[in-house]
């Protein structure tokens, strides 16, 4: 697999030079080929519309949960209104809305 992609000049100096020089040298080409290389990174994900798709599937996401939060609220209300129905206001108050239904044994 061979790739005929052509390196600048400056950036195959640059990487020669990395392990050869001192660390503060090293540093002063290092810095600035890599602010380089994450600013293309960005310019290119902003020009293939990255940032658009990631704020759609975020505002997907958020609706799900808040789709099943909601319906998490409801059977819960529905199950609660089933056990009263069955056992009363009584038995709902002492065991509490959350033990009246929590316990799955008790109704298989």
């Amino acid at each position: 697999f061979n790739m005929n992609i052509k390196i600048p000049k400056f950036v195959s100096r640059a990487l020669t030079r990395l392990g050869s020089d001192s660390y503060k040298e090293s540093l002063l080409l290092a810095i600035p080929l890599f602010f380089a290389v994450g600013a293309g990174m960005e310019l290119f994900m902003l020009q293939t519309g990255h940032y658009e798709i990631r704020k759609e599937k975020e505002k997907k996401r958020a609706l799900f949960v808040q789709h099943e939060i909601e319906t998490a609220k409801e059977r819960l209300l529905i199950d609660i209104a089933n056990r009263y129905m069955q056992h009363g206001e009584d038995e709902i108050l002492q065991e509490g809305p959350i033990n009246a239904i929590g316990d799955e044994k008790e109704s298989f």
